[in-house]
């Protein structure tokens, strides 16, 4: 072989880590650039804080992504970790090749791990075929257990694999990489999991459901940053659900499911929205803040969606990760006002006077905006319905000022 089979991370993570280190160290630079104009370390130590140490971590997983790698070569292998020397070893080394869960750890006849590569590196399937055609015992897990327990019982290698005696590895291994395609997720479930694992998973998730919609409504009777922290919690719910345990979720019902799907626990959520959306409506940022904040935490929860798939090896359609693009932004746009209310300190109160009012009926809802000179120009403000009625042109309300802690402002009207 006059090249080395390269087995390393895939390109795909690799431009994800650089783009993340990029753009939260722009955010670092810019946020530093603000504040210390203005003079203020609170929020410079914060912003120097959350950004530097998600600017750290990209930094960290692009290095990650560029150092690790296995170079097979005719004769030796050799190994570079994420951090520290490459080291090489000859094939005759090489005691086993063991897969835990998604890893293959190559072990030495001392014990010692001599490399590690994962199935979901693009060459991970090339470089076994190679280790067998060197005569390196490839032994596969069967399940969580591991594959230690399978070989000790006396499991034979074409069995693990789930092939018929005589098959040549190559097919071995062609025959276990399309069981385990994450295209195909039934196929993926039955694998992976147990029915009697994910009926577990599936009361667990519908009592802290349950526990969510009672607090959610119990929520209305605590001060307003207590209600609103309940209800970003309520909010993050089914992202987290989705995190940990796609793609065991399904948009059935739970009578319509199998023993290998969870229904997707919605109901807490929509009653979050439906009670935090008058608090939504009625509070203002400056232009395009709340479009960019918006965008920025879009990004911040997309990125852990983009890595899963890619972890758990699941190819979507672009238009179904497009599709949720659009509902993290929905579900970024909505969180973002009552995110900087619950994290805002004392509030500063402006009294202004009314220069105008009008309302806007749209297909479901109204909305009611008064008009005031604030800051030294006319602002247009949305305000609640009974703010609108009780107030007419000239009268004075006031402007309750609120500063988040990464120094987002927003307002709302009171009298």
């Amino acid at each position: 072989m006059k090249e080395p089979l390269i087995v390393k991370d895939s390109i795909i993570i690799l431009i994800i880590s650089i783009l993340c280190t990029l753009f939260f160290a722009v955010c670092l630079v810019l946020s530093t650039a603000s504040y210390l104009g203005k003079n203020d370390m609170e929020s410079l130590t914060l912003c120097a804080l959350i950004f530097g140490g998600f600017t750290l971590l990209g930094l960290l997983l692009t290095v990650y992504c560029i150092r690790r790698r296995l170079a097979l070569y005719d004769s030796y292998a050799a190994y570079t970790p994420s951090f520290g020397r490459t080291r090489r070893f000859s094939y005759s080394e090489i005691q086993s090749v063991v897969q835990k869960r998604e890893k293959f750890i190559i072990y030495s006849y001392d014990g010692r791990k001599l490399a590690v590569f994962e199935n979901n590196m693009p060459a991970f399937f090339e470089a076994l075929c190679f280790l067998d055609e060197k005569y390196v015992k490839i032994v596969p897990a069967r399940s969580a257990a591991g594959a230690g327990a399978d070989m000790a019982s006396g499991t034979s290698p074409d069995a693990a694999f789930g092939a018929a005696p005589g098959t040549t590895f190559r097919q071995k291994m062609a025959d276990f990489n399309k069981r385990l395609n994450l295209t195909d997720k039934n196929a993926y479930l039955r694998a992976r999991y147990s029915a009697e694992a994910v009926r577990k998973q599936r009361r667990i998730i519908r009592a802290v459901h349950i526990a969510l919609i009672i607090l959610s409504l119990s929520a209305l009777f605590l001060p307003l940053k207590g209600r609103l922290a309940v209800y970003i919690l309520t909010l993050l719910f089914p992202y987290f659900v989705f995190l940990f345990f796609y793609p065991k979720l399904t948009l059935e019902k739970a009578r319509n499911c199998d023993e290998y799907h969870i229904p997707f626990p919605m109901a807490a959520c929509f009653v979050s929205l439906l009670f935090s959306l008058s608090f939504v409506t009625t509070t203002n940022m400056e232009d395009n803040t709340w479009i960019f904040a918006s965008a920025v935490l879009l990004f911040i929860l997309l990125i852990p969606c983009l890595v899963m798939l890619r972890l758990r090896r699941i190819k979507e359609h672009p238009l179904l990760l497009i599709g949720l693009a659009a509902v993290l932004f929905f579900l970024s746009f909505f969180l973002m006002p009552a995110a900087c209310y619950v994290t805002s300190g004392k509030p500063v109160h402006d009294t202004v006077i009314v220069l105008d009012k009008d309302s806007y009926r749209g297909s479901h809802t109204t909305s009611y905006d008064i008009v005031v000179v604030w800051r030294g120009r006319e602002q247009k403000m949305d305000v609640s319905n009974s703010l609108y009625k009780s107030v007419e042109i000239g009268d004075t309300v006031r402007v309750c000022v609120r500063k988040s802690l990464l120094g987002i402002e927003i307002w709302r009207v009171h009298l």
